[in-house]
């Protein structure tokens, strides 16, 4: 009897990932947009994020990172959460070829262009919310230019594998220090000798609290452990990101 094939759960979903990048960069976008980083977060809270200039190459070349939220691929019915990586190509393609508004504002180009491309920008994701603002979210045209193109998605730009909804713990339980690099978990344990309180930062939602150095600290909203040093440079990432809904 022959062996099952070996499954490789990473380049099963990348390259569908990447596959899915490339067919709506063809049907809406005239294969203008260079190619990112595509990435799912587990700790955003948002549906997807865009940062400009994320990640740099040994020989200097820079690129952004589109990225999807787990819980939203969790939860969200799918023509939802492929509109959501075209969002955040359509922050892309601003970024390459229009003029994008202040860090993290949804400006009226960008709102042109999403109509254009069959959704409409709406704070409230229904229709009659605001056109542009911070946290902005969108609906779907129907017949629209994207609405056509998910119709008419190949199977192989699906997602193979589907993030399961994992209800979070009680803010109780803190990490392990071995899910924390070596250097936050240093910082964590070093007694403080010159200042009475340090800034802990939520990984997630970038939330602020002091208080003393020596505190386990979880974030009531994210359940996440809030972090000192290395760790809260995650805020500066939360901020840079062009489109949190």
């Amino acid at each position: 009897m022959s062996t099952p094939p070996v499954r490789i759960p990473t380049t099963e979903q990348f390259a569908a990932f990447q596959r899915m990048f490339d067919y709506f960069n063809h049907v809406l976008f005239a294969d203008q947009l260079p190619h990112a980083i595509l990435t799912i977060d587990r700790h955003t809270g948002a549906c997807g994020y865009y940062i400009d200039g994320r990640w740099i190459s040994p020989d200097g070349e820079i690129t952004p990172e589109i990225g999807l939220g787990a819980k939203h691929l969790a939860t969200g019915p799918l023509d939802d959460v492929v509109s959501t990586v075209v969002h955040e190509m359509a922050h892309h393609w601003q970024r390459c070829f229009g003029t994008p508004g202040r860090r993290g504002y949804h400006n009226e180009e960008w709102a042109s262009k999403m109509e254009t491309i069959g959704l409409m920008p709406s704070h409230t994701g229904k229709p009659g919310g605001r056109r542009v603002g911070d946290q902005m979210d969108h609906w779907i045209l129907p017949d629209g230019p994207y609405a056509r193109a998910f119709a008419a998605m190949p199977a192989e730009c699906r997602l193979p594998w589907q993030a399961r909804e994992i209800v979070a713990p009680a803010p109780t339980k803190v990490p392990c220090l071995e899910e924390i690099p070596t250097g936050v978990a240093a910082i964590a344990a070093a007694p403080a000798k010159t200042r009475n309180k340090v800034k802990y930062t939520c990984p997630s939602c970038a939330t602020n609290i002091w208080g003393k150095p020596d505190l386990h600290v979880i974030c009531g909203d994210c359940c996440q452990r809030m972090e000192t040093g290395v760790r809260a440079a995650a805020k500066a990432d939360r901020e840079a990101a062009l489109s949190l809904h």
